[in-house]
């Protein structure tokens, strides 16, 4: 994924404005290593770096044959571009093997082990309104991530608001808040 639009979704959302936001710098290669063999054994096998929809399908045809992976299991895999929104998102989705694992704790703990391979970037509430200024005017924003009516629509209802657009981000400029 792209580093400017891991800080849109990280910024976009109205309800979290006053909240400081976290991106998960992943090294999705270095973090293979991580996997147990058997899937790392698939992956080299076909000379991927990451799991697609067949790969997954032929490794765990249940997803509770990927829940039953033995330890913490982060995964990362390509979803198939069925549409414009994964192929202008720079889709790459992760997943952990279990539904009561939790990534944050996972990526956490990694990256006091091995901080080569995850690094965790904090976003300061107040740096947002200038990010998502930024953000905008390198068109990384809802209309371009969301093609169609429903992304035109947040993107207005965003850029629009009193904490969501650029006003915002020269009110806080001048006052050094939100």
């Amino acid at each position: 994924m792209s580093p400017l639009i891991a800080a849109h979704f990280a910024t976009a959302e109205l309800q979290q404005a006053e909240a400081d936001a976290v991106i998960w710098c992943v090294d999705a290669w270095g973090a293979r290593r991580l996997m147990p063999r058997k899937m790392l054994a698939t992956l080299d096998g076909r000379g991927a770096w990451t799991f697609d929809v067949d790969l997954l399908d032929a490794s765990f045809p249940a997803l509770e044959d990927f829940d039953a992976a033995r330890g913490e299991v982060l995964m990362f895999f390509e979803p198939p571009s069925i549409d414009s929104r994964i192929q202008n998102q720079y889709a790459v989705f992760s997943a952990m093997n279990g539904p009561g694992k939790s990534q944050h704790a996972y990526l956490a703990k990694v990256s006091h082990k091995r901080p080569e391979l995850v690094r965790r970037v904090v976003i300061a509430a107040a740096a947002k309104p200038k990010i998502r200024d930024m953000l905008d005017q390198n068109n990384i924003n809802e209309r371009m991530l969301f093609p169609g009516l429903p992304g035109l629509c947040d993107w207005l209802r965003r850029y629009y608001s009193p904490a969501g657009g650029p006003r915002a981000a020269a009110a806080g400029a001048a006052t050094g808040r939100r």
